[in-house]
């Protein structure tokens, strides 16, 4: 699976997906939360990890992306501040998460950037049975 990624990350401006399948416990996720980043630090990109399960509604699907995106982009490690300060933006950058105005103001493209991020949808059978794919 290793060769497949590196594969996979070799070429430019891919237009297709990979999908990885088994059986449930057989350790998908836990590669792909383990091993993943290491396979990527040599291609310097970044990692959006979704898990769908539960997403009933492209709505909660955007809630979930943007929110995720924010709080990728946005941690107390980047923000080039020190102390009560950094902490208190970061308080205020996680308040702005769940501020439903505001993500869905916001769009995936302004977070993804294709050369130089990977995104991952975990759990896409356990993704409600009544989402509307016509919707998104």
């Amino acid at each position: 699976m290793k060769e497949t990624l590196n594969s996979f990350l070799q070429i430019e401006n891919v237009d297709f997906a990979l999908f990885i399948n088994g059986k449930w416990g057989s350790g998908k996720t836990y590669f792909i939360k383990t091993e993943l980043s290491k396979i990527l630090i040599p291609y310097k990109m970044k990692q959006f990890y979704f898990t769908v399960n539960g997403i009933s509604n492209s709505s909660e699907l955007h809630e979930l992306i943007t929110s995720k995106c924010l709080s990728n982009y946005f941690t107390p490690e980047k923000i080039p501040l020190f102390g009560k300060t950094r902490d208190r933006i970061s308080t205020f950058l996680k308040s702005l998460s769940s501020a439903n105005n505001i993500l869905k103001a916001l769009k995936f493209s302004d977070f993804h950037f294709p050369n130089s991020t990977i995104i991952i949808i975990d759990d896409v059978e356990r993704i409600s049975p009544n989402y509307n794919y016509d919707e998104f």
